[in-house]
């Protein structure tokens, strides 16, 4: 991955999904704000700013502070009203950086707050496994004591397991034909299941799915995450699979920890 500009100490380095990623999920992030809503906004700031230079005076100082509380009291939900200045000094710079730039400092935080709610990812890093026949495997980066986190692992949610069986197709109508099953896809190697249920539990960040199993000499084990773990809801685990199709967002979250130094 190589940075396309300056990323600050602390600042957050931002993958997009795309905006479609978003406009199928609009039952829930229909308001979230796109490149062209900044624009929009870019657009308007510009307009009302002819309307600050004509009419702030020095009768009237306070009249571009006063239009901006009125516009920002407005009670709606939009993708435009999301992209607009979080305050009246952040509107002040939007009109020569940009609404977009303004909101970078939210994104930055500091080396205290990583500290103390950070979590490293790169603790392990990929390597041919010593397990026979294992592929590739994790190999520690630097020292990590016993009891400390080898990486953290957010889970995707499968609430049936069949949606990862893969068919023939049926070359009439191009359709899967579900008499003709295949097997499933690659990444039931690296979910968490029960044979007698239907639900999988699958980690997605990129270093956990180099651990390989070893039931003979373990270094690592699983634990549920912290209950203060960012998208970890520990009072979803008393949920059943019906609970968890309603969810279409990350909620659990496990951390793989050293059995040993």
């Amino acid at each position: 991955m190589i940075a396309e500009r300056h990323i600050p100490t602390g600042g957050e380095i931002f993958v997009t999904y795309g905006e479609h990623w978003f406009i199928t999920r609009e039952d829930t992030m229909a308001h979230v704000p796109f490149e062209g809503s900044y624009k929009r906004v870019d657009m308007f700031l510009k307009k009302i700013q002819r309307l600050f230079a004509k009419y702030e005076t020095d009768t009237d100082p306070d009249f571009m502070k006063d239009f901006w509380e009125v516009i920002t009291s407005v009670s709606y939900e939009s993708k435009f009203s999301n992209a607009l200045p979080l305050s009246f000094e952040d509107m002040k710079s939007a009109l020569s950086i940009g609404s977009a730039e303004t909101r970078l400092p939210y994104s930055v935080r500091s080396l205290e707050w990583l500290n103390e709610h950070g979590r490293c990812m790169d603790n392990i890093r990929p390597g041919n496994s010593t397990i026979k026949q294992a592929g590739r495997g994790a190999f520690a980066s630097r020292f990590i004591p016993k009891g400390g986190i080898v990486a953290p692992g957010p889970l995707l949610h499968l609430q049936n397991r069949t949606s990862i069986y893969m068919y023939e197709m049926n070359p009439e109508n191009g359709e899967r034909d579900t008499s003709q099953f295949i097997g499933m896809q690659l990444i039931v190697n690296y979910c968490f299941g029960h044979s007698e249920s239907s639900l999988l539990l699958c980690p997605y960040t990129s270093p956990s799915a180099y651990i390989n199993h070893n039931s003979h000499s373990p270094n690592a084990r699983i634990f549920w995450a912290n209950d203060d773990t960012h998208n970890h809801n520990p009072d979803w685990l008393d949920e059943d699979v019906e609970f968890l199709k309603k969810k279409n967002y990350i909620g659990l979250s496990v951390n793989f920890i050293a059995l040993r130094d």
